[in-house]
């Protein structure tokens, strides 16, 4: 008796030090299958509950096993590659309590296409080689205005990556900001189930130069474009001379100067391409 016990017991030390169990940890496994294709080799991200951290399950003739904390509740199937090809499951989130009893989890995955970015100059269609780009933040959404931190600079054309700055779950529609050297930032929404070529044009930059009446120096003037309230990384200058403000995206922009006494404002159009120019007057005389 005591030889079976200790045989045991040695059996079960083998497989903790193993990694085939684990302290707090049980056994979750499966099948994956691309409709009616079963991937030979591969394997898929799997993110622990809502703020957890991930593990990656092998696949192996269509079967996957991974080791899965006790404490975690929610799964969601993230990132796969599947026969060497990227892949995507939907729905991609379950509950662990329906599988704690050895229940297997199906995941219907399909291939994700690739979808590859064309960028050109909007006057002249001329390909655009050098491109900043960035996915859409909630901050971006909920201005719909162009990102205020730094983009990373890329070679078109480019391959996007539908799973770019998202840890989540996946989304087969993204919006993306692009720009490129002495042109404006864009929005373009792309369907990332669907992939394929997609072709956006970039205005150029136009420039504005301020100038007001009045013969006093100016402490600050804003440019900001219409309607929006004044923000981090807005155009502004302390001068006492007439300036002309760069890199502006075209559109409506609303202008406005400063001194310890005076206020001027008014509103311009930017053109690509072109420089506008706006002369101030005295708007309202700001209390001291």
């Amino acid at each position: 008796m005591v030889a079976i016990v200790l045989c045991v017991f040695l059996s079960l030390q083998s497989a903790l030090a193993g990694g085939f169990m684990q302290p707090d940890t049980f056994l979750l496994h499966g099948t994956v299958t691309v409709g009616e294709h079963v991937p030979a080799k591969g394997w898929i991200e799997l993110r622990l509950g809502l703020m957890g951290g991930s593990v990656v399950a092998r696949v192996e003739g269509g079967r996957w096993l991974a080791n899965i904390p006790s404490g975690d509740e929610v799964l969601a199937v993230m990132r796969m590659h599947l026969d060497d090809r990227e892949a995507h499951a939907a729905p991609s989130h379950f509950l662990l309590e329906d599988y704690r009893s050895g229940s297997e989890y199906v995941i219907h995955a399909r291939f994700t296409p690739h979808t590859t970015l064309h960028v050109h100059d909007a006057g002249t269609g001329a390909d655009l080689r050098d491109v900043e780009l960035v996915v859409e933040s909630p901050w971006d959404q909920r201005t719909g205005e162009p990102p205020i931190r730094d983009a990373t600079l890329r070679q078109a054309p480019i391959r996007l990556d539908p799973w770019e700055d998202n840890d989540l779950e996946w989304l087969p529609r993204r919006r993306w900001w692009v720009r490129a050297p002495g042109h404006a930032w864009k929005r373009l929404e792309v369907d990332h189930g669907a992939g394929g070529q997609v072709h956006v044009r970039l205005d150029p930059y136009g420039s504005l130069r301020v100038d007001w009446r009045g013969g006093r120096a100016i402490d600050a003037i804003h440019v900001r474009p219409r309607g929006l309230p004044l923000r981090p990384g807005d155009f502004q200058l302390w001068n006492s001379e007439p300036v002309t403000f760069e890199d502006l995206a075209p559109g409506e922009y609303d202008v406005e100067a400063r001194s310890r006494s005076m206020r001027w404002s008014g509103r311009a159009i930017i053109h690509p391409g072109q420089t506008s120019e706006i002369v101030l007057d005295p708007d309202r005389r700001v209390a001291p």
